[in-house]
């Protein structure tokens, strides 16, 4: 048995279901050169969102295995990150020591990912504010609480770094704008929540997303203004 072959077999996190329809899927790390077999899964469709835009699955999740980790190196990323890397990439992840620390929980893919890529020279805040929503998603189905307040709150600090420095263009800027003041109001950081969520209303209709996310930035700001931070569905 290879070390490649190793990476499927891991320990599932908690809370975490197997999705369905896998099928293999063969990689060549561009850090490291190994070759290893991972998986991949198609999704059944989708059976609603969260308010942070977390869709949920009616038969299994296939977000944790978005993301692939060599178990030679332990480099991360999405499928297209295996394509090729910046050498100041591989020197990171080689000095770093990353393929005695195979992460095994989605959540911890996904920082995984969003660790190598921060390195990258090419890398801009808003794809680290998306990697780290998404490791706070699976760390949610994991039961882990505090582990995605600590994605929550990186997600945070790369939006509004994105916000601040002109990365988000204008049909964005709602989203966006909304997605912060979500993530403040789950943290229960109530004040902050509904700055953001104010402003996220005052660009209603300049973006690409329509009524539907003006409605529902009234209605997070309520729940703002009542102090919830629960879960809550779109």
């Amino acid at each position: 048995m290879t070390k490649g072959d190793q990476q499927p077999r891991g320990r599932r996190a908690r809370g975490e279901s197997t999705p369905p329809r896998a099928r293999p899927l063969q990689l060549t790390c561009p850090v490291c050169d190994s070759g290893f077999t991972t998986q991949v899964f198609a999704a059944t469709g989708c059976a609603g969102q969260d308010t942070d835009f977390r869709p949920r699955f009616p038969e299994g999740d296939p977000l944790p295995h978005l993301v692939h980790v060599c178990p030679e190196c332990g480099y991360g990323a999405m499928r297209d990150g295996f394509d090729e890397v910046e050498p100041v990439v591989r020197e990171w992840v080689l000095a770093q020591g990353l393929g005695a620390q195979t992460p095994c929980g989605g959540a911890e893919r996904w920082l995984r990912a969003a660790a190598c890529r921060s390195v990258a020279l090419a890398h801009t805040p808003d794809e680290l504010g998306q990697l780290y929503a998404r490791a706070a998603w699976c760390a949610r189905a994991q039961g882990e609480r505090e582990l995605e307040r600590r994605c929550q709150r990186d997600a945070v600090l790369a939006f509004e770094r994105a916000l601040a420095e002109g990365y988000v263009g204008e049909d964005d800027q709602q989203m966006i704008l909304y997605l912060v003041g979500e993530l403040y109001r789950r943290l229960g950081l109530f004040p902050l929540a509904r700055v953001m969520l104010e402003r996220a209303g005052q660009v209603a209709g300049v973006g690409k997303y329509g009524d539907a996310l003006s409605r529902l930035v009234e209605r997070q700001l309520r729940a703002a203004e009542e102090r919830c931070s629960d879960n809550m569905q779109i």
